[in-house]
């Protein structure tokens, strides 16, 4: 086994940053913005923006907001760049607050760059789709940490959004990024046991780590891969997943799925638990060790 490559597998939203801090109040001055501009109620522009999450399952389809029904009866057989124009206000709003929320958390950036130059594959393993895992990657200035990125294909996109992105796209580094199937859900752990073969990862001295119990731990686990659990990206504000339900292309069928996933999970355990992301390089130092498991923080 010592000729297969040694690994760290990170999940990212939850895992590295704040994914429902920063993109619920992003979404939030969106709507807070159209709304005005379309002289439409708040609650009803939700409503729409979650149809067209639905349609696309994905509660981050890129301009979502021109494909809503709100938009398309105020623009009356106007040409579409019109409502692109008339709100480029609501998308600066998300724009801004994106800004300001998306960070990492403390520890990410000094555990990442520890990391280069030591031989360990350095991967990101991710449900979410290819251009929302890129933009966030590269605005936070860490893409190039990785070596290997697998995600979701984009979201189709209509013409404007297309064209809208075209420089955007243009920066993604489309080599770094291998796309898992499209119906790819967590904790598939067909799909993680085929990156494990695919790279040549050894995984009794690689780690998989997530803030999810019920689908990053539990898929770790199914693939036979040190599970760490990242405790300290299980607690979400519940007013503002509160919100993200509002808009998020979640159906009644995806929330029974994922009650059944908990119930399932419910006697998982991880092999590590961890309270701050710089304690992962702990992980790795016990599985180089080959030491018995462990857990970091409990």
């Amino acid at each position: 086994m010592s000729h297969r490559r040694r690994a760290l597998i990170l999940d990212l939203d939850n895992t590295l940053y704040d994914w429902v801090g920063f993109f619920v109040p992003a979404i939030n001055a969106l709507v807070e913005t159209a709304s005005e501009i379309l002289a439409v109620d708040p609650n009803a522009l939700r409503d729409d923006l979650r149809l067209v999450h639905r349609r696309h399952e994905n509660s981050e389809h890129p301009f979502a907001l021109l494909e809503t029904a709100a938009v398309r009866d105020w623009l009356a057989g106007r040409p579409a760049r019109v409502a692109m124009e008339a709100l480029d206000p609501a998308f600066h709003a998300f724009n801004r607050v994106r800004r300001e929320k998306l960070r990492l958390y403390p520890g990410v950036r000094e555990l990442l760059d520890r990391l280069a130059g030591q031989g360990i594959l350095v991967a990101a393993f991710s449900e979410s789709r290819q251009y929302g895992v890129f933009d966030r990657l590269s605005r936070l200035g860490v893409e190039d940490a990785f070596d290997v990125v697998f995600c979701r294909p984009p979201s189709p996109s209509t013409e404007l959004v297309r064209s809208s992105r075209s420089a955007f796209l243009r920066r993604l580094k489309s080599d770094k990024y291998r796309l898992l199937p499209e119906a790819f859900r967590k904790p598939d752990a067909a799909a993680l046991r085929g990156v494990l073969l695919r790279w040549g990862i050894d995984p009794s001295r690689s780690a998989y780590v997530g803030d999810s119990v019920f689908k990053d731990v539990l898929m770790a686990r199914e693939a036979d891969v040190p599970a760490v659990w990242a405790r300290y990206g299980a607690v979400v504000d519940s007013d503002l997943y509160a919100d993200l339900v509002s808009v998020s292309h979640w159906t009644d069928t995806d929330i029974a799925r994922d009650k059944a996933l908990r119930a399932h999970a419910g006697e998982v355990r991880p092999d590590f638990v961890i309270d701050d992301v710089r304690d992962i390089w702990d992980v790795l130092k016990a599985l180089d060790a080959r030491a018995p498991r462990y857990a970091v923080g409990v």
